[in-house]
């Protein structure tokens, strides 16, 4: 790192600790006199990412902007919203039929997709990008993609048009107009890379929230675990179930925001790859696992194949948890995998106003 950014960085983390209306907080940890909480938030990937670390010095939160600077590269690698990104690149410049060379990183979160695709029989599948656009065009015209439109899409998805070589770290495309889409595990993925810098460095007490998802490795030194509030149905209510953790993972997936509601019914942004179409049931989607990558994916994969099959798929997995709230019948419903209460550390009010 060149002094002059090295300055930067430093100055820059003495202006933010110092000045009490940003988003870091540096406090005297009560267990622990000569640790302080250095917290700093910036905008990645489209979401608010957070990362919190208890530090010695508060110039030891210049860390912080490492695993910032790892977050914003891999941005440059996922990010289909990105021209000059490598799936952006791939997508204009793969021949059919021809291996192409990827990248480690793309190539190891392509291979963890694979594995969620396959242990999800298709509800997670990273190929789906053709079918995200169209309804992403559908959502705003305010108009249904057509039977036709969905038909042509579905010919270019599916992990069944790649192969993957893992010696030679390429992947093949076998259908013209193929394009990768990694919107339902990237993040995931960026706040186990951001995790695993700091811890890398020798921090034992690291939070990294990215808009929903999160990960915690040891305690906040003031107390016994991190208490993570549910997501809610509805965005704007109050969790109703703190979770108890300590280094473990956890992804959230809904419609809270984004879908389309056209006569009466609504669509989410969330979309089937296996037919086309945008599931209608209205959930949020709560999964705990050792990752984030893979509590990010998961949860994708539930909310697309609902409540009780997606509650099924998390009990395949050891160490993973699932808690829906869904709506059947004009009712709110729950369904949560087995020992999800042992994660509890609070449950007093309606399912349906969860929050994170």
């Amino acid at each position: 790192m060149n002094n002059w950014i090295t300055r930067a960085f430093l100055l820059s983390i003495i202006a933010v600790c110092q000045t009490p209306t940003t988003h870091c907080n540096a406090q005297q940890a009560e267990a622990n006199p000569q640790l302080r909480r250095v917290e700093i938030s910036q905008v990645h990937m489209g979401v608010p990412f957070r990362i919190a670390i208890f530090a010695e010095d508060p110039l030891q939160g210049i860390y912080i902007f490492q695993a910032f600077q790892r977050i914003k590269d891999l941005n440059q690698i996922f990010s289909d919203y990105e021209d000059e990104s490598e799936i952006s690149q791939l997508a204009r410049s793969y021949e059919v039929n021809v291996p192409q060379q990827t990248s480690k990183t793309l190539f190891d979160l392509l291979q963890e997709s694979q594995k969620i695709n396959k242990r999800s029989e298709g509800a997670f599948d990273i190929t789906i990008s053709p079918l995200v656009k169209l309804w992403r065009e559908g959502r705003k015209n305010n108009t249904l993609p057509s039977s036709e439109a969905r038909k042509k899409a579905l010919q270019q998805v599916g992990f069944s048009n790649l192969k993957l070589n893992k010696k030679k770290q390429t992947v093949t495309f076998k259908q013209q107009g193929m394009q990768l889409d990694f919107g339902g595990i990237a993040k995931g993925y960026a706040v186990d890379e951001a995790v695993r810098i700091l811890t890398e460095a020798g921090f034992k007490n690291v939070l990294v929230e990215a808009g929903g998802d999160l990960r915690v490795t040891g305690p906040p030194l003031d107390r016994e675990s991190w208490n993570i509030g549910v997501a809610p149905l509805d965005a704007e209510a109050e969790p109703s179930q703190l979770l108890a953790l300590n280094n473990l993972a956890v992804a959230t997936s809904g419609d809270a925001f984004q879908y389309l509601e056209i006569d009466g019914k609504r669509y989410s942004h969330l979309v089937d790859s296996r037919t086309g179409k945008a599931v209608t049931t209205r959930s949020s989607v709560t999964i705990v696992a050792p990752t984030c990558t893979l509590a990010d994916g998961l949860a994708s994969a539930v909310s697309v194949l609902g409540p009780a099959k997606g509650i099924e798929l998390i009990e395949k997995y050891k160490n993973v948890y699932g808690f829906v709230v869904y709506i059947e019948n004009n009712k709110v419903k729950t369904v949560a995998s087995k020992n999800w209460n042992r994660l509890l550390q609070v449950s007093t009010k309606d399912p349906a106003s969860t929050k994170d």
